[in-house]
């Protein structure tokens, strides 16, 4: 992919934004890409390939929010990106394709050389026609109710650490968080426990992270995606 943008695009730079996202999981793509989106640079041209549907009549998409721009497969991958988008595409104009389309890389053929040309300036509108929907993936929004805070765990990171939609700024230092059948308390760094202790911490994201100090949280504790989290006094 970016040999096909430098191949396109000589001059755009090309960041990367995450590799590790564990094989096949959409809905850890967009979370990963949501949490991205405040610390891109002006103008970024965002392609995000987690696309297991690849080959199939899943749409190619590309949408504008505000200066950015997302490339991807219409799978709920940029549901959250695109929550606010001024303009959805479908990619059908194959000549901002490379000419040859293979039928499980899309990510070369299709996304990595449309992201160079519209590096470059190119419209969405050229790139086909607009469409008014996208396939969504709902995610289970935290609540405060009576005192009580749920939500659920969103992402494990190759640290083991559970990331949580549970909102930091709700919490405080002190109170007890359980997860998988197991409690442990909020404080403010991984530092604030001994080695092997787990606890919940704010995550870089602005949300609550479950940890193990030096160690690994999701496996230690038996934490998947979609478990339930509470946290109360």
């Amino acid at each position: 992919m970016k040999c096909v943008i430098a191949s396109i695009a000589p001059r755009a730079p090309v960041i990367d934004l995450v590799h590790d996202l564990p094989a096949h999981n959409i809905r850890a793509g967009m979370v990963a890409l949501e949490a991205a989106i405040p610390y891109l640079p002006k103008r970024a041209v965002v392609v995000a390939v987690v696309d297991p549907g690849v080959g199939t009549e899943r749409r190619a998409i590309a949408g504008a929010v505000d200066d950015f721009r997302f490339i991807g497969p219409d799978n709920g991958l940029l549901s959250r990106a695109l929550v606010r988008a001024q303009t959805v595409v479908e990619l059908t104009e194959s000549k901002y394709f490379l000419s040859q389309v293979s039928s499980t890389f899309h990510g070369r053929d299709i996304f990595a050389p449309v992201a160079a040309h519209v590096s470059k300036g190119l419209a969405l509108d050229k790139l086909g026609p607009k469409i008014d929907s996208l396939r969504t993936i709902t995610l289970r929004e935290p609540a405060r109710i009576r005192g009580v805070i749920t939500g659920e765990v969103l992402h494990i990171d190759r640290y083991g650490n559970a990331l949580t939609n549970i909102p930091a700024p709700w919490t405080t230092q002190g109170q007890k968080l359980t997860v998988a059948g197991q409690q442990l308390e909020v404080r403010r760094t991984y530092g604030d426990v001994a080695i092997g202790v787990a606890v919940a911490v704010p995550s870089s994201s602005g949300t609550l992270e479950i940890a193990l100090r030096d160690g690994d949280a999701a496996r230690s504790l038996g934490i998947s995606r979609g478990d339930p989290v509470e946290v109360r006094s």
